[in-house]
This record gives C-alpha cells, sequence and structure tokens, in this order.
C-alpha cells in the first residue's frame, strides 16, 4: 500500500429482531460487529475498521465514512429518504494515519 493509497471498503448494516444491529463487510473477512444496542454498535464501526485495517496492513490508518449523494441530500432535507429495509451499506475509507 502507497503512502497516498486509500482503501476503500463497504460495511453492511442489518437490523437485528431484537432493534440492535449487525454489522459486517464482505471485503473483510473476520469483520463483524452487533449488539443490542444499535448506537453502541454504530460509535463502534470506525475504530474497530480502523484497528482491523491497521493490523491488515501493518501501518496506522485513520477510517471515516463517506457520504454518498443520495445520503448527502437526504441529510440536508433535499431529497425524501427511500423506505427502510432493514439492510443498509455505507462506504468507509481509510488513509495513512
Amino acid at each position: 500500500m502507497a503512502s497516498e493509497s486509500v482503501v476503500r471498503i463497504t460495511v453492511t448494516f442489518e437490523r437485528r429482531d431484537d432493534g440492535g444491529l449487525f454489522v459486517y463487510s464482505q471485503e473483510l473477512p473476520g469483520f463483524v460487529l452487533s449488539h443490542k444496542n444499535a448506537a453502541a454498535v454504530m460509535g463502534d464501526v470506525e475504530p474497530a475498521l480502523s484497528i482491523f485495517l491497521s493490523k491488515k496492513f501493518d501501518r496506522e490508518l485513520a477510517v471515516k465514512p463517506l457520504v454518498g449523494l443520495r445520503e448527502a441530500l437526504e441529510q440536508n432535507g433535499l431529497i425524501e429518504p427511500l423506505p427502510n429495509s432493514g439492510v443498509t451499506t455505507r462506504e468507509y475509507a481509510a488513509i495513512a494515519a
């Protein structure tokens, strides 16, 4: 991984029957988070990805979510959100810290 390289990861969020979240990435076998407290899981995604990817690439990496156009427009009230299916994905980027 070159010093200027960026790693892009897609993370899947699935609603659990108990209201919690199950989080994983098919691109990173072994990366799994799950808890009844959905907010706690959401707060753990970035630091967990940072640790996971830093170990994988043997260098310290910072991870931040990539905001898609639809999400940005929804957040700013310019378009209505799509109906919730219980499963969604979000992309993250990792770059040398």
